[in-house]
């Protein structure tokens, strides 16, 4: 025996559940956060290191490492206008192998810190990039200049 067709308000709330069900999974999903990719360049070869960030007016900024390529990608970036910044720095010198066991340490010399881009791309304020980030993925190279 077949039950009876379901109707009136029986029949809304068995076909609701599925619906409500879509709906909240599909909730998460779509463009609603800027997601950035591109590559950072330095005298047009790529930056093998450092770190990308955006900075909204409010302060609101998110980061991503650089990877040896050049390439970076910012995750959960602020929406609207942000400037940018990039550090890239390189350690030599300084003390090979690890941390000196014993001794003395007057005698080490501390690794000297060298900048791989102009320093003025370090400060929101002086690094001159400026973008408009729009919900959704995009694509923003950075050729940094002298």
């Amino acid at each position: 025996m077949t039950p009876p067709p379901l109707i009136g308000p029986a029949r809304w709330r068995r076909a609701g559940v599925p619906i409500l069900f879509a709906a909240l999974l599909t909730a998460g999903c779509g463009p609603s956060v800027p997601v950035v990719t591109g590559k950072v360049t330095y005298k047009d070869q790529p930056v093998p290191t450092g770190e990308v960030s955006f900075i909204s007016d409010t302060g609101a900024s998110c980061s991503a490492v650089i990877s040896k390529d050049g390439t970076y990608e910012v995750k959960d970036a602020p929406v609207g206008s942000v400037r940018v910044t990039i550090i890239a720095t390189r350690a030599s010198g300084g003390p090979s192998g690890g941390s000196p066991t014993g001794g003395d340490l007057k005698n080490v010399a501390a690794p000297k810190i060298t900048s791989l881009v102009p320093t003025r791309y370090n400060d929101p304020k002086t690094s001159g990039l400026r973008h408009t980030l729009q919900p959704g993925p995009q694509v923003i190279n950075l050729d940094l200049k002298d």
